[in-house]
C-alpha cells in the first residue's frame, strides 16, 4: 500500500490537541460531579443554559425555603434556643442578611411580621398587596397565603414543593403569609449567585468539549501508524 508518512510537527500537533481535549473533558466531568454532589443539579438541565429556567435553580430556591423555614422557627423561639440551634440561627442570619442576599422574604404569622428587607423596624406591619407588588418587580416572586387562601409564583416547580412531598410540615397550617422576592439580576454575590456560576462554568466547558469534537480526529490522525 502507498506510504503516508506524517511529519514530526503533525504528530506533535495531534498530541497537543489530544491533551487539550482530555483537560477540557476532565474539567467538565469535575464540574458536573461537583454539582451533583450538592444534590441541586438536575440531569434534565443538560442543554438548558439559562440558569433561571433550570431545575437547578428550582432546587436552589427549594433549599432556601427549607433554610428559611428553620430560620423563622428559631427566630420566633428566641432565647429558649439550644446551643446547637443558636449555631444554626447564626448561620441563617448570615445567609439571609439584608442587603447581601438575592432572596428576600416577608413572613407574617398572626399579627407579627418578619423580613430581611433593609430599612424596616421591629414590629412594623406591611400591606400584603404592596409587598407582593414589590416582590414581583424583583424578577421572581412567590406568595403562600393561608389567611386569604392564595398561592402564586412564577418559579418553575415551586407549587410541587409546597403542595407535595410532605413539605407542608415545614410551614405551619396556620394564619401565616409568606412572600418571597428574588432579584433575578443576582446583584448580591450570595449562594444563588454562586450556583449560577457553577452552572455557567459547567456549560462553558462542556460546550467547548462538544464544539471541538470535529477536531478530535486530528489527534487520532496525527498519531496513527502509517500503513504500507
Amino acid at each position: 500500500m502507498e506510504s503516508h508518512p506524517y511529519s514530526y510537527g503533525t504528530k506533535l500537533t495531534g498530541l497537543i490537541l489530544h491533551l487539550f481535549f482530555t483537560v477540557v473533558l476532565t474539567i467538565a466531568v469535575f464540574l458536573l460531579a461537583s454539582m451533583l454532589s450538592k444534590n441541586i443539579f438536575e440531569l434534565s438541565d443538560v442543554g438548558t443554559e439559562q440558569f433561571l429556567d433550570s431545575g437547578y435553580y428550582t432546587k436552589c430556591i427549594e433549599k432556601k425555603c427549607d433554610d428559611l423555614s428553620d430560620y423563622l422557627r428559631l427566630l420566633i423561639k428566641g432565647e429558649s434556643r439550644t446551643s446547637e440551634e443558636n449555631r444554626r440561627y447564626l448561620q441563617y442570619t448570615n445567609e439571609f442578611k439584608s442587603g447581601e442576599s438575592n432572596f428576600c422574604y416577608w413572613y407574617r404569622i398572626g399579627e407579627a411580621w418578619y423580613t430581611n428587607q433593609p430599612d424596616t423596624k421591629e414590629g412594623q406591619e406591611f400591606d400584603v398587596e404592596a409587598v407582593l407588588m414589590e416582590a414581583k418587580t424583583m424578577g421572581n416572586y412567590l406568595i403562600y397565603d393561608l389567611v386569604d387562601k392564595e398561592f402564586g409564583t412564577d418559579i418553575n416547580g415551586m407549587a410541587d414543593y409546597f403542595f407535595g412531598g410532605g413539605n407542608q410540615m415545614l410551614w405551619p397550617a396556620d394564619d401565616m403569609t409568606l412572600i418571597i422576592g428574588i432579584d433575578t439580576e443576582l446583584s448580591a454575590e450570595d449562594d444563588i449567585y454562586e450556583a449560577s456560576l457553577d452552572q455557567s462554568l459547567y456549560f462553558l466547558w462542556s460546550g467547548q468539549s462538544d464544539g471541538m469534537d470535529h477536531l478530535a480526529g486530528l489527534s487520532d490522525f496525527g498519531n496513527r501508524t502509517p500503513h504500507r
